[in-house]
């Protein structure tokens, strides 16, 4: 059996993407991350490019979350 402690996931948008569509993908990723978090109980990191300036960043992970 592995032991695992945590969870990496590691993200790149397409470049061609507009803000809604990287707005859109970040809000999947998190609640696909807050989803697995509450199953395995485990802390995930999530880091990558999302093309988003942090003023975005911040509202969707206050008001989504």
């Amino acid at each position: 059996m592995l032991n695992v402690s945590l969870l990496v996931i590691s993200w790149m948008t397409d470049e061609t993407n507009d803000e809604l569509r990287s707005l859109n993908l970040l809000r999947k990723l998190l609640s696909y991350a807050a989803n697995l978090c509450a199953v395995e109980l485990l802390p995930v990191l999530i880091a990558g490019s999302f093309r988003l300036n942090l003023n975005h960043v911040k509202q969707v992970i206050i008001y989504d979350i």
